[in-house]
């Protein structure tokens, strides 16, 4: 089983530079931060939720431009309603779990 060449080109991966770098920040914050501080476990709690926030977003962004181009170009594609239900999944998901509304239930 071979891995295609799609997952090797560098445009597809773009939109995940944001979360990586949010996720390498979170990581170099816990190496260093002071474990008697709760402020700074709160700090690098925000940086994950964007980070995770950010990364759902880059998903849906590039959900909806495969399915664009690939529909454009003739090739089959998941349909574009299933496409946004996985889209309304994930955020929904995100927004219940880690932006803290799950504690408000």
């Amino acid at each position: 089983m071979s891995i295609p060449d799609s997952v090797f080109d560098i445009s597809k991966w773009g939109a995940f530079k944001l979360p990586a770098i949010s996720f390498a920040f979170a990581t170099l914050v816990l190496v260093f931060r002071d474990s008697t501080n709760p402020e700074e476990m709160e700090f690098v709690q925000y940086i994950i939720r964007y980070g995770l926030g950010s990364a759902v977003i880059a998903y849906c962004q590039s959900l909806s431009y495969s399915t664009y181009v690939l529909n454009n170009e003739g090739k089959n594609d998941l349909p574009a309603f299933i496409q946004v239900l996985f889209m309304i999944v994930h955020i929904l998901w995100f927004a219940y779990w880690f932006l803290g509304l799950a504690c408000y239930a």
